[in-house]
């Protein structure tokens, strides 16, 4: 009997299979990011413009409503 897909593999081989086929976002699957499918679309949030900060998702109603991106400036 096969070893089954774990929830991590089967989500890399998807990312892997988008892999520069845009979608409506532009990314690559090589790069760290947060990544949003909603209704089928995938939505790629910006980073942090700092490189430091968090991608915060507001979910209601078992659907995602919004996102917000903020940055910490490092001093």
């Amino acid at each position: 009997m096969a070893k089954s897909e774990n929830a991590n593999e089967k989500l890399a081989r998807w990312l892997n299979s988008l892999d520069g086929i845009n979608h409506g976002a532009d990314f690559s699957a090589q790069e760290d990011k947060t990544i949003i499918v909603k209704q089928g679309e995938v939505i790629v949030l910006d980073k942090p413009a700092s490189g430091y900060g968090e991608n915060v998702i507001t979910w209601a109603n078992g659907e995602i409503q919004g996102d917000r991106v903020s940055y910490t400036n490092k001093r």
